[in-house]
């Protein structure tokens, strides 16, 4: 008898036994599923299924349901599962995969590098930018670290950014003592200026010959400079006259980087009525002309050492009218 559909072909046999009893037996026959099992049960055919798992071909296993599949769990399936992807069995035991959305980021990064590793949505790992992750540290005071369109990048700080105690940046990643002169510290000599390097170091260099010092001596005729080699000397200036000596018969003026005091011209004013001499000393007069005559005729006016007098006229000298004569007294007779 045949049965169709499941394949089973059995083969009734009559059997003489000792006793003369007649006996059916049933012969299973495979019908080319490997997932099922034909056997006889009280000499009726009958099927059973496989096992689950067991295999039924080349990385085939059956399903515990007649069906030859590809897997009956995900981990059945080839491949790795992984943070971009994971392996699937599909109703039907189908293997496939379950794929994490475009852009999920994986646990694993390179730290400073400026981008992200991500997932590519199709079981792939592929990177994008990320100016949030900064590359490390350069160790220059002078960088800052940034990201440049996913490229790590070091970047020159400010011109005058603090490096340091007492150091700043040039602008050209160089921490350097100064940027001009001013940064350096004073030399504390007027002669002796500071100076700042082009590689931004602090040193001297002397003032030009001739520049004056700030603290300078009045009336002394001369100026206080530098002598060009960081020293200080001393140059003649006939602007720097000295003081007034109190006479009014003499010039304050400077000859040579000295002061003196020349005396004024004979008859330079001097005060009210008064004059030079001519010998630094102030005077009524320098001749009994220019003394107040008197109003005796018999008293003539003096002038003796700039002072203005009087003397009598000689006796006998004519006075008054005619006949009238001095005495030599001073009295007309």
């Amino acid at each position: 008898m045949v049965t169709m559909g499941r394949f089973c072909v059995f083969v009734i046999i009559a059997l003489t036994g000792c006793g003369g009893d007649t006996k059916n037996r049933c012969e299973a026959v495979a019908d080319d599923n490997p997932c099922t099992i034909e056997t006889c049960v009280d000499d009726t055919p009958a099927v059973d299924f496989a096992p689950a798992d067991t295999a039924c071909g080349t990385a085939l296993s059956c399903d515990g349901a007649g069906h030859c599949v590809q897997c009956t769990a995900a981990g059945q399936c080839p491949g790795t599962d992984d943070e971009c992807q994971a392996r699937t069995c599909a109703t039907g035991g189908m293997c496939g995969f379950a794929y994490a959305a475009q852009g999920t980021a994986r646990t694993q990064q390179t730290a400073g590098d400026c981008t992200r590793a991500v997932c590519d949505g199709a079981g792939g790992t592929s990177s994008e930018s990320d100016d949030a992750d900064a590359p490390a540290d350069d160790g220059n005071p002078c960088t800052s670290e940034v990201c440049d369109q996913g490229a790590p990048a070091h970047v020159n700080l400010p011109i005058g950014t603090s490096c340091g105690t007492g150091v700043k940046c040039d602008g050209n990643a160089s921490c350097v003592e100064c940027l001009a002169a001013n940064d350096c510290p004073a030399t504390g000599n007027e002669c002796m200026l500071r100076d700042c390097s082009a590689q931004g170091t602090c040193g001297t260099n002397p003032a030009p010959f001739g520049t004056a010092l700030s603290t300078q001596a009045s009336g002394d005729c001369s100026r206080a400079v530098c002598d060009g080699t960081g020293g200080p000397t001393a140059q003649d200036d006939d602007l720097d006259v000295p003081a007034d000596d109190g006479n009014p018969c003499t010039s304050d003026t400077c000859s040579q980087g000295s002061p003196i005091h020349p005396f004024l011209p004979t008859g330079t004013s001097c005060g009210t009525s008064l004059k030079c001499d001519g010998s630094g000393s102030c005077v009524e007069c320098l001749s009994e002309t220019e003394c107040p005559p008197p109003a005796n005729e018999c008293v003539l006016p003096t002038c003796t050492s700039g002072t203005c007098g009087t003397s009598f006229a000689p006796n006998g000298m004519s006075c008054g009218t005619p006949g009238m004569h001095c005495n030599g007294a001073g009295v007309c007779t």
